[in-house]
């Protein structure tokens, strides 16, 4: 019985969960593809997370942006590879939308992820009121719960010169304040939803106060994502289940020893 007793403690003893970071130096993108899907858990069948950007897609730079490139470094130094959002708004009601969805049956944990180059263009107008050529704004950051509620972020910004928050909850903004070194982490920006489990996160970027009415061309960068899968919690009908199973088989020798 010490056998079966090993056994069912084995199956009872809880999985702790792996960390999975969807690296961008790992995988591939289709080069103005507004979606990817990508297979990076061996644990878990198919494609685990995908990324769909929608709203003023045809203001991409050109025809092969977003994709992958090490044009921002985060200061992590050269080769540090992201998926680049490289836009050219026409005016300041333009935007698009990243959503990022975690293809696991009990969801995620622990996500966060950095965003590179939070920042402005240089100053353009003169006066009492100079414009900057752009503003790069960051709003609409939530996740989704796997219960459909909104989950808000934590957000730290690594320079206030270049880069500051105003709001709460899911409705923070982050809008960039100066010009920052584009290999720097001067404009760089965690995000980070804790132990919440979620099923994905979105964000918006466009237009801030203080930008030209047609902006410069502009662009942030979406660096690695990093996640746990959540680890299915036991019923604890399942646990009463395989006690009762270990009583059972603990009697039966008993039982055919009181019948021979």
């Amino acid at each position: 019985m010490s056998l079966l007793l090993f056994l069912l403690l084995l199956l009872l003893a809880p999985a702790s969960a792996k960390a999975m970071v969807l690296d961008w130096s790992n995988v591939t993108w289709s080069a103005g593809s507004l979606t990817g899907s990508f297979d990076i858990d061996p644990d878990n069948p198919g494609n685990d997370v995908t990324v769909t950007i929608t709203g003023s897609t045809g203001q991409f730079f050109n025809s092969t942006y977003p994709k992958i490139t090490s044009d921002f470094t985060g200061g992590l130094g050269a080769g540090t590879d992201q998926l680049d959002l490289y836009v050219d708004y026409s005016n300041t009601s333009q935007s698009i939308t990243v959503a990022v969805t975690f293809n696991y049956a009990g969801g995620v944990s622990d996500v966060n992820f950095i965003l590179f180059d939070v920042d402005t263009g240089a100053v353009t107008g003169k006066g009492k009121n100079p414009e900057r050529a752009f503003v790069d704004q960051i709003t609409g950051i939530a996740a989704v719960a796997t219960n459909d509620t909104l989950v808000a972020p934590t957000i730290t910004v690594a320079n206030s010169t270049y880069t500051q928050t105003s709001g709460s909850g899911t409705n923070q903004t982050i809008t960039g304040q100066d010009v920052a070194n584009d290999f720097s982490g001067q404009g760089s920006v965690t995000i980070d939803f804790g132990t919440n489990t979620i099923s994905g996160f979105s964000f918006t970027y466009g237009e801030g106060p203080g930008s030209e009415k047609d902006p410069f061309a502009q662009g942030i960068g979406l660096y690695d994502v990093n996640y746990k899968p959540k680890v299915p919690e036991y019923h604890p009908g399942l646990l009463s289940a395989l006690m009762c199973l270990l009583v059972v088989a603990t009697q039966i020798p008993k039982l055919i020893s009181r019948g021979t």
